[in-house]
């Protein structure tokens, strides 16, 4: 409620106290037309805020007995919704607003939400000026003051109303306003007793004005967006109502208050009258600056208040800050070949509480103009990743700066152009982990480090300032000249390390400049790169060498390591720290074909590495072993739609006998883990020397991926019953699903779907645990809702035709034979039969028996007696039994 009185308030404002006014000073005034033009003021604060004005939820809010006798307050009051119209010293026994006349006593009321008002005089002399309340001369081209008339000027400049769009209708009138420059507004009214006028053209609105209230009226119809919900009074209603819209909709097309959370709008629209009426508005909103999730915002900012963590909000335009974001979310920013600048260079953001700020720069024509901060104080860290993208500052600023007290901030910059003339082209103060590459740094120092550990490989670095010496400063840095620079300065993040291991670096004053400041400790290794001045002192170790003069270069001489050969079965970790691992690569051994389309991986686990494996795993008392047979290239692996992996049963047999080992097989498909109790039941039940792990994917789509899981034996037994053990089984999210939320089904051996239990993991996989092997799919959660409400649908409204025949049994006695057919091609898991000797009642809540079978026989009759039957099928799934309706009655009498 109170964010629609601010609404309210900000319509009443639109012709609140405006400047150079001329008036006469007594009596009546002398003009014929009285400008009322001038900027627009939106006040944060509202009637809610004065503690002099609160009310009772739900009741009236009169607010003219609290204002009259306190001029104080009633300047307030006026400042918020009443027109100053001018000095004036004589009486004033009427004003005409329109075809209505108010005396000095008559007041006027204002619906502000769900039957809540403000009640008020209309007018007021104070201090020898006449105030007008708003809502009723804003909808009039004129008013008449004493019986002499005035015309009211509204001036067409921005941020004030519009002339063009200031317009009124009364009662059984049409409205049409369309001229609004750059955006389209259509509005249709009509209706009885409609008095009162629309008008648009207040620009520049800012979300701070933008209010809803929780019921809203068209008509006195349906729910919809944006009316208040009239009080009716004599005939007559008072209202006002705010129209935040989203793209193109129409006002009866949006039913669902809480789902707008769209642009900011370049024009607000405002109903100010009396009646009910009924409008269709078409608005388009101009100026997006931003998006998120198909979602536009008049404004960065804006998109990313809104924005969730871990979001990516997409530039649509440039855009130009007035001040610095503080961010406490993890956000990728994709600057979409925009220009994201703040005047003169100065800072962009400070990324705070943990939170990473992702820039994706890589469309062409990306750029950056300021500067980027990470982190405030020592437990307050934040991490940064710029891929792509031309960053630059002046004014003596650095383009990326790490506050020096961070303990924890971590920095990766790929593919960038980053320059700053006047200052260090990026400053990593703080400690972390930092890695640049294939990237363009220059600055008057390119890089400053003075703490944490930072990878530079492939990247051109160049110091352009006249060389100055080293100076200690702070939680800053003074350029050098130098390319780069490493001070060692006791900083609180501790000793800084570098590594160079490739790339071209070029100072006025050397390429590597280390500096030590009160005895502090650093390390530089260089493994490779060219460099303005000779850098020997920093290599590695005694396998690099440097040659060149003036350019000098820094290569690498192996030493002889003679070759050793390696064991392909591994184990690591321990039992007491809970990670015991027993490892088999088998990668190098795994075939590749391709037939039908199909793109198969084959391995198969030898009895002398299987021997290996048991033993390494008894040795170890490991938890896991792990067998990986993904393709050895990645070119390989990025193609393969199934896989095949050959176990020896012996080894499965020792494995759940001697370990308590759950068992991992890495495939190019999925990665399955077998629990122990899994692996057992395998070995138990499988038939032949080996077991063949097979995992296909068979289809694949933007809204389904489908697998077959399946152990076979060696001589040809199908295994997918695990008694009571678990499997789980990992597979990767295709890049079309990686957004959606998804969820996984099993589908059994007549296509029914139930869902399972899953979760989306953070390195972009899905993992789903089973007790057996069947087909699963990965689908959207709105496909598998669709298609498991379809399914639940098929079956329920299958129909059943119920027939019975007196037939003899082979023991002579006599029976009644059920048989049963349906309309559709559902198969059921089970049917129920219920008896009774009346036709209408009597059949009970529990059925007489329960088959699978499509025939019942009923031996328990008696001659004479007329039996009724009904059944019903069912099916499980999700849990529950889902049945179809009762069939046709069928009845018989034993003879």
């Amino acid at each position: 409620m109170k964010k629609l009185l601010y609404a309210l308030l900000c319509v009443m404002m639109v012709c609140c106290m405006m400047p150079g006014m001329a008036w006469a000073t007594e009596g009546t005034f002398s003009p014929s037309s009285i400008d009322i033009s001038g900027s627009l003021n939106y006040l944060k604060e509202n009637l809610y805020n004065n503690k002099n004005l609160q009310g009772t939820s739900g009741g009236d809010y009169t607010v003219a007995s609290a204002m009259k006798t306190d001029s104080a307050k009633l300047s307030v009051l006026q400042q918020k919704y009443y027109v100053n119209v001018g000095s004036y010293s004589g009486d004033v026994t009427s004003i005409t607003c329109g075809n209505y006349e108010y005396g000095p006593t008559d007041t006027f009321r204002l619906s502000v939400g769900n039957n809540v008002f403000i009640t008020d005089r209309a007018f007021y002399i104070t201090d020898n000026n006449l105030y007008v309340a708003a809502i009723l001369i804003a909808p009039r081209e004129s008013i008449s003051i004493n019986g002499q008339p005035y015309n009211l000027n509204i001036s067409p400049a921005i941020n004030q109303l519009s002339a063009t769009s200031f317009a009124k209708w009364s009662g059984g009138g049409e409205l049409s306003v369309s001229n609004v420059s750059g955006n389209t507004c259509t509005v249709t009214a009509s209706g009885k007793n409609v008095k009162g006028a629309l008008f648009i053209g207040i620009q520049n609105v800012t979300s701070d004005s933008i209010f809803i209230t929780e019921k809203a009226y068209v008509g006195g119809g349906k729910p919809s967006y944006g009316f208040t919900k009239p009080d009716e009074q004599n005939g007559t209603t008072d209202g006002l109502a705010f129209y935040p819209f989203g793209w193109d909709k129409d006002l009866t097309d949006v039913e669902n208050i809480s789902s707008y959370d769209g642009a900011v709008l370049n024009y607000s629209i405002y109903v100010v009258g009396q009646g009910v009426c009924n409008a269709t508005i078409n608005y388009k909103v101009g100026g997006v600056k931003a998006e998120v999730g198909g979602k536009k915002y008049l404004s960065l900012e804006d998109a990313i208040t809104n924005a969730a963590d871990g979001k990516t909000i997409t530039l649509l335009d440039d855009v130009t800050l007035d001040s610095m974001i503080m961010l406490h979310k993890s956000i990728t920013l994709d600057l979409n070949g925009k220009k994201l600048n703040r005047d003169n260079g100065n800072s962009i953001v400070q990324v705070v509480d943990g939170a990473t700020l992702t820039i994706d720069g890589t469309k062409a024509g990306s750029t950056v103009y300021g500067r980027i901060n990470v982190g405030i104080a020592e437990n307050n860290n934040g991490s940064v990743i710029m891929n792509g993208g031309t960053y630059s500052c002046t004014n003596n600023q650095t383009v990326l700066h790490i506050n020096g007290t961070c303990k924890n901030s971590n920095v990766t910059i790929s593919g960038v152009d980053i320059t700053s003339p006047s200052d260090n082209g990026i400053q990593l103060n703080g400690a972390g982990t930092f890695l640049i590459e294939n990237s363009k740094i220059t600055g008057a120092t390119a890089v400053y480090i003075k703490s944490g550990t930072t990878t530079i490989r492939n990247c051109t670095f160049t110091g352009t300032m006249d060389p100055a010496n080293y100076t200690y400063y702070g939680n800053g840095a003074y350029a050098t000249g130098d390319a780069i620079v490493v001070d060692a300065c006791n900083y609180p993040g501790g000793d800084p390390t570098v590594n160079i291991v490739s790339g071209s670096f070029t100072g006025t004053k050397a390429a590597v400049g280390f500096y030590s400041y009160n005895n502090g400790k650093g390390t530089i290794s260089i493994t490779g790169g060219t460099f303005s001045s000779n850098p020997t002192e920093y290599l590695a170790n005694a396998n690099y060498y440097v040659t060149g003069n003036g350019s000098y270069t820094v290569h690498y001489s192996a030493p002889y390591v003679p070759t050793t050969p390696t064991d392909n079965v591994t184990n690591s970790g321990s039992i007491t720290a809970g990670n015991a691992t027993t490892s088999a690569d088998l990668s190098n051994t795994t075939t590749t074909t391709t037939e039908g389309g199909t793109t198969t991986t084959t391995a198969a686990v030898d009895k002398e590495t299987a021997d290996k494996i048991v033993d390494k795993a008894v040795e170890n008392k490991s938890e896991e072993v792990v067998i990986d047979v993904t393709a050895n290239t990645s070119a390989a692996a990025g193609s393969v739609t199934a896989a095949q992996v050959e176990v020896p049963t012996t080894a499965l047999e020792a494995i759940a006998e001697k370990t308590e080992a759950d068992v991992t097989v890495k495939t190019d498909v999925a990665e399955v883990t077998l629990d122990n109790a899994a692996v057992g039941a395998v070995a138990e039940q499988a038939a032949g020397d080996t077991v063949q792990l097979i995992v296909e994917k068979i289809d694949e789509n933007a809204d389904k991926v489908e697998f077959e899981l399946k152990i076979v034996s060696s001589e040809g037994k199908v295994i997918s019953d695990f008694k009571g053990g678990n499997v789980s089984v990992t597979v990767t999210v295709p890049k079309a699903m990686a957004e959606k939320e998804i969820v996984c089904v099993y589908i059994d051996e007549n296509g029914r779907m139930s869902k399972v239990k899953g979760q989306k993991n953070a390195d972009g996989t899905y993992t789903f645990i089973t007790g057996h092997f069947s087909t699963y799919a990965l689908m959207t959660a709105e496909e598998a809702d669709a298609a498991i409400a379809e399914q639940t649908a098929a079956i329920q409204s299958t129909k059943i035709m119920l027939r019975s025949q007196q037939v003899k049994m082979k023991n002579g006695k006599k029976a009644i034979k059920l048989t049963w057919t349906c309309d559709s091609d559902v198969v059921f898991d089970g049917v129920e039969i219920y008896r009774s000797a009346k036709r209408y009642s009597g059949f009970g809540k529990r059925p007489l028996f329960s088959t699978t079978k499509d025939t019942y026989y009923n031996t328990s009759v008696k001659a004479g007696t007329k039996y009724y039957y009904k059944v019903r099928g069912y099916v499980e799934a999700e849990g529950e039994k889902i049945y179809t309706d009762y069939s046709t009655k069928a009845w018989r009498t034993v003879k």
